[in-house]
């Protein structure tokens, strides 16, 4: 993980007294998810039709096993091991489900509170139902782009993607664009910053620093470097 890491944040906010109370942050990370994915398929040299069946399949939830049978060569001879497709499953739904965690979520019964402490923010401007609707549409078509691009398929139904269970209770969730956020580093850890944690989604804002540094339970010391854009 680097300073420029363009990993998944998201927070959880309660609305009390018209303010924002940060209390949850979730990191996903999805470093090398895309490129492992592609590196499976060129190590088992599986043809168009062969990906077309394997994603099709494995999105249908079949068994490893009977994609294994299903991708066979004419001559009976396996063209992935069963362990392969045992991984590529699982590294698909790790896929998918960061795509959803990326796009933009708000709970209809948010959208009908406005916190006077978010002010004029760039990243919680949308406060407008139709436009959630329409960032939240575009952000699944490119992130499912990625992923058809990836399989070598056609383009499927981008309702298919559904939002996980545990994101849509999120009463405030969002992905945090790297330049727009500041950055908490502890020196103690090593030099690749392998511990970093984003934590400011609201900037030029005091009062929601303090309520991030709340959330925190106290975390923040003085060892810890703060780097601001």
């Amino acid at each position: 993980m680097t300073k420029r890491c363009e990993c998944l944040y998201l927070l959880k906010a309660t609305l009390d007294n018209s303010k924002w109370h940060i209390t949850e942050i979730v990191n996903k990370h999805n470093h090398n998810m895309a490129k492992d994915i592609q590196v499976f398929y060129e190590h088992c040299q599986l043809t168009r039709d062969a990906r077309q069946i394997v994603v099709k399949m494995l999105k249908a939830v079949a068994k490893p096993n009977i994609v294994y049978d299903a991708v066979r060569n004419d001559d009976e001879t396996p063209t992935a091991t069963k362990k392969d497709i045992s991984n590529l499953s699982a590294r698909i739904h790790s896929f998918e489900e960061a795509a959803s965690m990326g796009a933009l979520i708000i709970e209809e019964s948010s959208l009908q509170n406005k916190s006077e402490s978010i002010g004029n923010d760039p990243l919680l401007m949308y406060n407008d139902k139709e436009q959630l609707t329409l960032l939240l549409e575009k952000q699944k078509s490119i992130l499912l782009e990625r992923l058809n691009e990836i399989f070598a398929v056609s383009v499927i139904n981008f309702s298919e993607i559904k939002v996980p269970e545990k994101i849509q209770k999120f009463q405030l969730s969002f992905r945090i664009p790297v330049n727009d956020i500041d950055q908490i580093f502890n020196p103690k850890s090593d030099d690749n910053c392998g511990f970093q944690s984003l934590v400011v989604a609201i900037k030029r804002n005091e009062e929601n620093w303090i309520l991030v540094k709340l959330a925190m339970n106290g975390q923040l010391t003085k060892c810890i470097k703060i780097y601001k854009n």
